[in-house]
């Protein structure tokens, strides 16, 4: 099973727009995209998806060419898969972080740096 990491990352915190004003005037990046409880922000090699949650947490994307096959592997590997969104598989390490599993197919290719 061959794993990789995107070039995103989701940052929880209970104060999305406080959040996006930190990033955006305090360290300079771009505010590209919005949703409803969301903000994508460039920074540069990372886009960080800033999400309005209760608690602040951090995700991953993690890659893969069978999403199901790869949640049965990781479950057997010491992962639990944790509840945040009925549309994507999200899993959680033995040491508490959490990856979104996502199609290969899925991803965009990178922009060049």
């Amino acid at each position: 099973m061959k794993f990789e990491t995107s070039n995103c990352i989701a940052l929880s915190v209970p104060d999305r727009r406080e959040a996006v004003r930190v990033y955006t005037k305090t360290l300079g990046f771009a505010a590209a995209k919005e949703g409803s409880n969301w903000t994508e922000i460039q920074s540069g090699a990372l886009t960080i998806y800033i999400v309005e949650e209760k608690e602040s947490t951090v995700c991953f994307d993690m890659l893969v060419e069978d999403v199901p096959a790869a949640r049965v592997y990781l479950e057997s590997a010491g992962f639990t898969q944790v509840s945040l969104s009925a549309k994507e598989t999200f899993m959680q390490d033995p040491f508490g972080y959490v990856f979104c599993l996502t199609p290969k197919t899925n991803q965009p290719e990178a922009p060049p740096l």
